[in-house]
């Protein structure tokens, strides 16, 4: 079951059959079963049954990062600048710590309760870490557990 089916056009799979190249076309009854229930977007929107949510787009200075954060950083090295960076981006994101601008000000500033992260593999989730990286983010004498 899936929300965004994929599936090829009859050129796009005559041209991956053409060089030799596999795809997966969700319309391949053999291989994903036939399609039991079709909801589209439109109808979707009509029945209200669609949740709200927003996209952050993050960029963090990397001299934002703590001075504490970055040594420990450099001793372990299991996570690099960038990417602590970016976890303390989505911290302050999902808090809405955000400079003092103009579209801040128009800005609904209550924190966020949720977010997802999408990542290729879960090894590379499980590197996030999010609560020990952001607490010694914010406190570098707290214990830590990453």
């Amino acid at each position: 079951m899936t929300a965004t089916p994929r599936v090829y056009s009859d050129s796009a799979k005559a041209k991956a059959e053409q060089h030799d190249i596999d795809y997966f076309s969700m319309d391949d009854e053999q291989t994903y079963g036939k399609e039991f229930y079709r909801l589209d977007f439109s109808e979707a929107v009509e029945k209200n049954l669609l949740s709200d949510y927003k996209v952050l787009v993050l960029a963090v200075n990397e001299d934002h990062i703590s001075s504490a954060m970055q040594t420990q950083l450099a001793k372990q090295g299991e996570l690099n600048l960038e990417d602590t960076a970016k976890i303390i981006g989505c911290y302050k994101g999902l808090k809405k710590e955000i400079e003092n601008t103009e579209e801040a000000k128009e800005m609904d500033m209550s924190p966020m309760k949720r977010a997802v992260a999408l990542t290729c593999s879960l090894q590379i989730g499980a590197r996030l870490l999010f609560p020990a990286r952001v607490l010694y983010h914010r406190d570098p004498t707290a214990p830590r557990d990453f």
